[in-house]
């Protein structure tokens, strides 16, 4: 998880942290790779040689504050950071670590070592917690297949997420992300938020029918939809 290599703030941080649990389907899941250091901004394939010159700001030990404790909050049961030295070669080096390559502490790990012992010293407060979100988002990726077909490219799928995300999380909620083979997740829910959906299975609008009857709420994003077999296409 590296926030500052993609922008990211706590909207998006949580989004990922959401769909990570949701994916997990209540076993424990954990951070991985939270960065150590200053990292790199986009991808080696869409920046080329100009990579290696483009670097974040390190993080600060509020920041590994921040990210940990959003993560016991979203239910993480761990962090890993990557890495514990700097990188000594390639496009990462001088980057990426809590310690310096000749064994000198940053300030970073500093904070970093005291927020670990914070969260394990009350770890029995927590250990077994796991949020229960009231809202719902469902995904699937063949919407997202499917868009990417017509268009060359899914962003505006991708983008619709991020925005529901986002005003879901100014509202002060976490969210469960829901797919057309767990829709056993839309129980305890009382919201379902549909943003773009293209393709729409018979056995899904049944279950998210059934749903609504039960009393929960459906905002859906649709455009124009016609029946094709057992396929509602917008």
């Amino acid at each position: 998880m590296a926030p500052m290599g993609f922008n990211w703030d706590l909207a998006d941080i949580a989004g990922v942290l959401d769909a990570t649990r949701s994916a997990s389907r209540g076993k424990p899941f954990w951070i991985n790779e939270m960065s150590g250091g200053a990292g790199m901004l986009g991808h080696s394939a869409e920046t080329g040689s100009a990579y290696a010159f483009r670097r974040t700001l390190p993080p600060t030990a509020n920041d590994y504050k921040t990210w940990n404790w959003l993560g016991v909050c979203a239910g993480s049961k761990a962090t890993v950071h990557w890495c514990y030295l700097e990188e000594r070669t390639g496009p990462e080096a001088g980057g990426m670590g809590l310690v310096r390559t000749g064994g000198e502490l940053t300030p970073r790990a500093r904070g970093a070592a005291e927020t670990a012992r914070v969260l394990r010293d009350h770890s029995p407060l927590f250990f077994d917690y796991l949020p229960q979100p009231p809202v719902g988002i469902l995904f699937d990726p063949d919407n997202s297949d499917l868009l990417l077909a017509m268009e060359a490219t899914d962003q505006l799928y991708g983008d619709a997420h991020i925005g529901i995300n986002r005003a879901v999380w100014k509202s002060d909620n976490f969210v469960k992300f829901v797919t057309y083979t767990t829709l056993d997740a839309l129980a305890g829910l009382s919201v379902l938020i549909v943003p773009m959906c293209l393709t729409l299975t018979d056995d899904v609008a049944k279950a998210i029918a059934k749903f609504v009857e039960r009393g929960g709420v459906l905002v859906a994003k649709l455009v124009r939809v016609t029946l094709t077999g057992e396929v509602l296409i917008s």
